[in-house]
């Protein structure tokens, strides 16, 4: 859709910051997401909190559905937004909500990716960082 405001769509620049440049950290590492730019700026961004295994997810889940009284899946799949929000905010008053690594999409750690050479190295990247941000 970038054409239609003078863009070029086989030019594209993913940026973030703080958490921003932490989710491009995960671009970087997903290999979906290879084809979808060609140049990334990450300002901020940390490794660390990148992502979380699949373990801490999994409690998250379980926080979710005690909080709204669910068994499962499919009784939380029928509560109102209201409910989900407060329930999304019970279970994550000790986390985030981060990209899971899953073994699909993501396989590890965006550092570890990174430090195996496993992530998009076909293009140029600037990293910078904000003093007292």
């Amino acid at each position: 859709n970038i054409g239609a405001f003078g863009g070029d769509g086989n030019d594209i620049t993913l940026f973030g910051q703080s958490s921003g440049g932490a989710s491009i950290l995960n671009h970087l590492t997903q290999q979906a997401s290879f084809p979808l730019f060609q140049k990334a700026i990450i300002e901020s961004g940390t490794y660390r909190f990148a992502s979380k295994p699949m373990v801490e997810a999994q409690a998250v889940y379980t926080d979710v559905l005690k909080a709204s009284d669910c068994p499962d899946l499919p009784c939380l799949l029928g509560k109102n937004a209201t409910a989900i929000s407060y329930a999304g905010n019970v279970a994550t008053a000790r986390t985030d909500w981060l990209p899971v690594i899953d073994g699909v999409s993501l396989t590890d750690m965006p550092a570890a990716l990174i430090a195996a050479k496993k992530y998009n190295s076909n293009v140029p990247i600037m990293i910078g960082s904000n003093r007292d941000e």
